[in-house]
């Protein structure tokens, strides 16, 4: 007979406690996520820049019930109000990356929750990367990530919450969709998707009611939109059905954001395939492959994300600036990628004037746009209004910043910002009733109260009116006698602001300029004889240049006054040293290239000799 007993040196040994771990896995589970945190919040607010994100997307929002009540006629209208709300607060770019990391961070512990995936735990990155990176680009609207967030939340509570038996789940279910698709018809998408996986794959359902509640969520989430389309609101059809929907941006299949639902559902198909006990087991060498995978593919499509926006953010930057009048900061990002692009170019020259470096700096970066450098061609005016807005504005051709002002008026709706440019234009047309109006518009929006309040303020008072300088200048540049506006040939335009203005050094700068990319010595000279007052009592650099390839190509036909204006002897012993290498090779413009743009690239003779034609 077996005995039963303590094994003998284990009589006298008392017990002890087990270590407790919990605090160690506490650690474990904070630190890591308090360093995601921090690091999602850094580069929001560092790398992206909010205002940034604002300044792009325009976002249009008010404060009083009538707007919301605009809102809340199409389905998914208030999401789009508190999406305004949230995008307008971009502002303060501290609050705006709080916002950004805070909605990703929450959308990645649903996906957590979604999945369950215990020490599969790699699984919830692919798509919550996605969506860090999404939301960095400048044209993803904080909306979707709101739908994205209300479907998850959705599914959640029909998963966990709703009753176990099938029949009692779906009506619960029909009278959850309701509220979703109000909210938000993409979010209703993607919930009816994930749950059709839930019960198409859901292992403890019959047969019957794998295929019945399928059906039922598919044929619930065609009709309700189909009603909405038909009368129920004022929506076209597509937009009852897609409205927020992740996989479209403006009428296009967006490719980043089918992409991150693409990958939702296939893993929540994979983990809906998985048992309790499943689960629970030990990671097997192919779930390491597939979450390493997984991390290697989120890594690259996130690296990827980030050279693209660290390109937008290179000419939204520019733009910003120049838009804020922060000319230095314009200057200094001038690399040369930026000088290739047209619009980038535009406000980069505008940044040469305002510092006053036009006359010196203009050829020392590539003008490969010619006209178009100085001048925005039309096309792109149409695509940045408010950008042609901000120049005319500040040349003083009030008219023309009104009318492209206009224009993004109606390409971005009643933002800001534009409205903003409105009011100041009527102010100095004193057009002061239509600035009332403007202004009492822009006080129902939160961040602008108190501009809006400071010009209500002028109106009121004509002393404090006089005291803004800023506009006191603008608005003695303002032409008083009419003329035709010539919007493809804004040099013309600027001729009539010069001569109705002669002071207005803006115009003469640009019409310079326009005379030398276009290789119109005479009138250059023209313009130096009329308003070389406006030069300074020391021409600029380039200006020198230009007289002298006037006095070498005329010669014995020169204007007499050209000949009796100052230049300084270092540029007439640079143009001796650029004849030298020419004659070097033997006047071969070609075979001197390489020498000359070694030594000169930054004179007007390389770009006259080398330039292609102006348009």
């Amino acid at each position: 007979m077996k005995k039963h007993g303590r094994r003998p040196g284990k009589e006298n040994k008392p017990l002890q406690d087990a270590p407790d771990s919990s605090g160690k896995r506490f650690a474990w589970a904070i630190i890591p996520a308090g360093v995601l945190s921090a690091g999602i919040l850094a580069g929001y607010r560092l790398f992206v820049r909010p205002e940034l994100i604002r300044f792009s997307q325009k976002p249009v929002f008010f404060s009083d019930g009538y707007f919301l009540r605009e809102r809340l006629r199409i389905p998914g209208g208030f999401l789009d109000y508190v999406a305004a709300y949230l995008t307008d607060l971009y502002r303060i770019e501290w609050l705006g990356a709080a916002i950004l990391a805070g909605l990703a961070l929450l959308t990645a512990f649903l996906l957590y929750v979604l999945f369950r995936p215990g020490r599969r735990w790699f699984a919830p990155i692919l798509p919550a990367l996605l969506l860090v990176s999404l939301q960095a680009r400048y044209d993803f609207p904080v909306v979707r990530t709101l739908s994205l967030i209300l479907a998850l939340e959705g599914f959640i509570l029909y998963r966990d919450a709703l009753s176990r038996k099938p029949g009692t789940r779906f009506v619960s279910a029909l009278a959850l969709l309701v509220p979703i698709y109000l909210l938000s018809p993409g979010a209703m998408l993607l919930w009816v998707a994930l749950c059709v996986l839930y019960e198409l794959l859901n292992p403890a359902g019959s047969v019957r009611m794998r295929i019945l509640l399928p059906l039922g969520f598919v044929s619930a989430g065609f009709v309700l939109p189909g009603l909405a389309a038909a009368g129920l609101y004022l929506v076209p059809v597509r937009e009852a059905y897609f409205h927020h929907a992740l996989f479209l941006h403006a009428g296009k299949i967006y490719a980043p954001g089918a992409v991150l639902a693409g990958s939702i559902l296939i893993l929540a198909a994979g983990f809906f395939l998985l048992r309790k006990q499943d689960r629970e087991k030990t990671i097997h060498g192919r779930t390491d492959l597939i979450q390493g995978v997984s991390v290697l593919l989120s890594v690259f499509l996130v690296a990827a994300a980030g050279l693209r926006i660290r390109e937008e953010r290179k000419m939204l930057t520019i733009r910003h600036a120049a838009h804020q009048g922060a000319w230095k900061n314009v200057v200094s990002r001038i690399d040369a990628r930026t000088v290739q692009d047209p619009l980038c170019l535009f406000h980069i020259n505008r940044a040469l004037f305002h510092t006053g470096a036009m006359g010196s700096r203009f050829f020392t970066i590539p003008q490969h746009f010619g006209h178009y450098g100085l001048f925005l061609h039309k096309d792109l005016g149409y695509q940045y209004p408010l950008d042609l807005s901000d120049f005319f504005f500040e040349l003083g051709h009030i008219n023309e910043a009104e009318r492209w002002a206009s224009e993004a008026l109606t390409l971005y709706g009643e933002t800001a910002i534009v409205l903003k440019r409105l009011a100041l234009v009527n102010i100095i047309q004193d057009e002061f009733q239509a600035a009332h109006r403007y202004l009492a518009r822009l006080r129902r929006n939160p961040n602008s109260r108190k501009w809006a309040d400071h010009y209500l303020a002028c109106l009121a008072d004509p002393s404090r009116l006089r005291g803004e300088t800023a506009l006191q200048k603008l608005h003695a540049l303002m032409p008083r006698e009419n003329f035709i506006v010539m919007s493809d040939h804004p040099e013309i335009d600027l001729g009539n602001l010069l001569r109705q203005a002669p002071a207005n050094r803006m115009a003469f700068s640009y019409l310079i300029m326009d005379c030398l990319v276009r290789r119109d010595l005479d009138g250059f000279l023209e313009l130096l004889k009329k308003h070389g007052q406006a030069a300074g009592s020391q021409m600029p650099r380039h200006y020198e240049e230009a007289l002298i390839a006037y006095l070498s190509l005329k010669k014995e036909h020169a204007d007499p006054a050209a000949s009796r204006m100052d230049i300084r002897k270092s540029t007439i012993d640079r143009f001796r040293e650029f004849e030298r290498v020419l004659a070097r090779h033997g006047g071969n413009r070609d075979a001197a290239y390489a020498d000359l743009s070694r030594s000169h690239a930054d004179t007007y003779w390389f770009y006259m000799m080398y330039a292609g034609t102006s348009p």
